[in-house]
């Protein structure tokens, strides 16, 4: 019994909470509609005052009263908007002196139809009304579509009156709809004082209430500004009507609301009421009991999953902490302030990294570190990346060995799960060590590659001196026994030129290994040298373009040996792989520098202009330019590589010059 009284006054509750809601959602629904027939009536109003101002500026242009109609035909033009309007300038006869939708002069622009006295009058009104006028133009014969004009008498300079048609097309108004988002089920639109729908939202659907109807609401909202009245009654549904009306236009803007009646809203809610309340009577004894039944085993099981979460989470955060306690690399938490970055967090190795010699510090601090590792650290806090983005640098402390080398990488997280809403996460790597070997394989490499050409030079004198020598002997004992039987003549002369081939091919590879000419005469005539060779044994156009005077600059020999190695290389490529008809070769000095161009016109190359820098580029260019780089590098110089115009690859080479001399 007692749940049955706490039921029903629930029910009494719930229905006086429900008129109430629904007396404030017919009160919202009110104020709802006037918004939305207020905003219709804004959209149409904005695209009339625009109209009536443009009409009042051109009323006072200079080319009006000066008469020039082909200037002022040029203004009306260049104030047509994007809505597709036009205008027409008139007399009081009707003779049309500019329609905009025709080329100004054009002698078939027809002109107005005054002997309609309807017509007459209007035109009359038109050039004698000292203020603008809005009409409803029913159909325009020039533009075949409904429109709304707005007029404007004008005079000219002489005190002739005219008059200035303005014709904006119904989609104008419509365009300007989108922007109002009706609810489902709501009618909008704009009528003007004839009860012609001007812009209608969802037009598909308003085309489907009758001109009777149109007129009777134009009938009941005259003279008055504002307002809702009831259209239609029915047992289930009411539609009403909520209407605003413009102080530019007189235009009626309205909404046409269709809702169910509220009392047939009242009855299906109340007894709706009293089922649920029987239902709820029948079933909540057997919900009580069995809710009672198993409300202790997923308590059980949460309790569970509770207990579960709470271990991995601290595992997680051991685990956390280990990883920050242990890591090698420094690590570090930033978080950004008003006056800056400023370091919250650091790991004992980053401490290590920039505490001074012989003191151990337990929290970072700038002020007890030297002024190096203060300024790394400034530097790590000024490049800030932005939110969601990683950067990375090398940092090098000393400008003398020892040196010291790091890698930093910063990332900047943003998420309401942080305190501050932005941190920015850090990791510093010592890789001073790494960095001293690196330079020490440089170094080795240069003494390789020195070597190599010291070797190159021995090996070429000595065949020069020694092995060319002994082949030249030979031949002379040969020639000197040619004079024997015929035989052995015929014999001895196929010695000798098995003997002239040697002699040949030893020459040939001892001016590969180290020419005499880069020594002799210097880097040009090597060059020259070499790019006949290549010529005769290839069939290959290979030209030679120097610009300045090598001779008086004196390059120095490792200099001119590196731009020699380059260009044997870059023109051993591009003869074999490139398959190509042509080779420029230039070598040109550019202030205190020197720079050697190959480029040829075969396949080319895909990849986009680079520098050729690292080891890991082995896969991509090869072993040759890799040597080329490496080479180049020793001397600071750089390798780029990209792709010729129109068709081809361009390979440079760029040596910096610091001893170079001028040339008188």
């Amino acid at each position: 019994m007692g749940a049955a009284c706490l039921i029903l006054t629930s029910l009494v509750i719930v229905l006086g909470q429900t008129i109430r809601h629904h007396r404030n959602a017919e009160r919202q629904l009110y104020a709802a509609g006037a918004d939305m027939s207020r905003r219709l009536a804004t959209a149409s109003d904005h695209i009339i005052l625009a109209s009536l101002t443009r009409l009042e500026l051109l009323s006072h242009s200079d080319m009006l009263r000066e008469e020039n109609l082909a200037g002022f035909s040029d203004e009306l033009r260049k104030a047509q908007g994007n809505i597709g309007n036009w205008f027409l300038l008139f007399d009081r006869n009707g003779r049309v002196f500019i329609n905009t939708l025709r080329p100004f002069g054009d002698p078939s622009i027809p002109s107005l139809k005054t002997e309609n006295p309807e017509v007459r009058n209007a035109v009359e009104a038109i050039i004698e009304r000292k203020h603008a006028k809005i009409d409803r133009l029913r159909h325009a014969p020039l533009a075949g579509i409904e429109a709304v004009l707005t007029t404007q008498p004008l005079a000219t300079g002489n005190g002739t009156r005219l008059g200035l048609l303005e014709a904006i097309p119904q989609s104008a108004f419509i365009s300007r709809l989108p922007d109002i988002q009706l609810p489902s089920g709501w009618l909008g639109a704009t009528m003007d004082d004839w009860g012609s729908i001007v812009a209608s939202k969802r037009g598909s659907e308003m085309a489907e209430v009758g001109t009777a109807q149109l007129r009777d609401i134009l009938n009941a909202t005259t003279d008055q500004r504002d307002g809702h009245l009831v259209l239609k009654r029915t047992a289930f549904r009411i539609q009403e009507l909520v209407f605003q009306r413009s102080e530019v236009t007189h235009w009626i803007s309205f909404v046409i609301v269709d809702r169910y009646h509220p009392s047939a809203i009242i009855a299906a809610l109340t007894l709706g009421l009293v089922l649920i309340g029987m239902a709820l009577l029948y079933f909540i004894d057997f919900s009580l009991i069995k809710l009672r039944r198993n409300l202790t085993t997923p308590l059980g099981t949460l309790q569970a999953a509770l207990h579960h979460s709470l271990h991995r989470q601290r595992s997680s955060e051991e685990d956390l902490r280990a990883f920050w306690s242990h890591s090698a690399d420094g690590l570090f938490i930033a978080a950004r302030r008003p006056e800056g970055a400023v370091i919250e967090m650091a790991n004992k190795a980053l401490l290590r990294m920039v505490q001074p010699e012989g003191i151990k510090i337990q929290h970072l601090s700038l002020d007890t570190m030297d002024a190096a590792h203060a300024a790394f650290l400034h530097t790590c806090l000024s490049k800030i990346p932005p939110p969601g983005d990683t950067i990375q640098f090398r940092h090098v402390i000393g400008s003398r060995a020892p040196k010291l080398s790091y890698d930093v990488h910063l990332t900047t997280v943003v998420g309401h799960h942080l305190q501050d809403g932005t941190k920015i996460f850090g990791t510093v790597r010592d890789v001073t060590e790494a960095a001293r070997i690196r330079r020490y394989l440089r170094k080795i490499g240069s003494l390789l590659l020195s070597a190599q050409d010291a070797e190159r030079r021995r090996i070429a004198r000595d065949l020069h001196d020694s092995t060319a020598q002994i082949f030249s002997g030979a031949d002379m004992f040969l020639s000197r026994i040619c004079s024997a039987d015929a035989d052995s003549a015929q014999r001895l002369q196929d010695a000798r030129e098995l003997i002239a081939q040697g002699q040949q091919e030893i020459r040939t590879l001892s001016y590969l290994l180290h020419p005499p000419l880069l020594d002799e005469l210097g880097i040009i005539a090597a060059l020259e040298w070499h790019i006949n060779r290549l010529r005769r044994q290839t069939g290959t156009s290979i030209r030679l373009i120097s610009y300045g005077d090598f001779a008086a600059a004196e390059l120095p020999s490792d200099c001119e040996l590196a731009l020699f190695r380059v260009s044997q290389e870059a023109l051993s490529n591009a003869i074999r792989h490139a398959a190509c008809t042509e080779i420029r070769v230039t070598l040109e000095l550019e202030g205190n520098h020197v720079v050697l161009t190959v480029e040829d016109n075969g396949r080319g190359i895909s990849t986009p202009s680079r520098e050729v820098t690292s080891s890991d580029q082995l896969v991509e260019f090869g072993v040759g330019v890799y040597g080329m780089s490496e080479r180049l590098r020793h001397l600071d110089g750089e390798l780029l590589i990209f792709p010729a115009e129109p068709r081809g690859t361009c390979v440079r080479a760029i040596l910096p010059l610091p001893l170079i001399k001028p040339a008188v």
